[in-house]
């Protein structure tokens, strides 16, 4: 199975832009009730990933205001892309290893491909 088998149905994308409040972005994960979104940069480029856990770990539990803060502020920056052929087990393998996974078609941003808890299996 391929990453293109597991996600190629699903034509929405979400993502929100560097500028967006923290408190912003918390509210828009709930709202589409997806995990983890793209962070685009004013230009569309894709320039990191926020996620709950960010907002639990950077902010909440650091007792911060997020509508004080920027999604930029809290983002992973360092992200992962794969290819649509990619293997799933090969990409469950970058995952493992990785915070988030990010879907790359034709040189664009996809979606973001986000585990939590990770899925952990028994791999023979």
């Amino acid at each position: 199975m391929k990453v293109s088998d597991l996600i190629g149905s699903r034509k929405e994308v979400f993502s929100i832009t560097e500028e967006t409040s923290v408190h912003q972005a918390a509210q828009y994960l709930r709202e589409k009730q997806v995990r983890a979104v793209g962070v685009v940069n004013a230009a569309g480029k894709v320039v990191g990933v926020i996620s709950h856990s960010d907002v639990s770990d950077k902010v909440a539990a650091e007792n911060k205001c997020p509508a004080w803060m920027k999604a930029s502020d809290i983002m992973t920056r360092e992200l992962v892309t794969v290819t649509p052929d990619i293997t799933l087990e090969e990409c469950l393998r970058l995952m493992e290893q990785n915070t988030g996974v990010g879907r790359e078609g034709k040189g664009r941003f996809i979606r973001v491909l986000h585990l939590s808890p990770p899925i952990v299996g028994n791999r023979s």
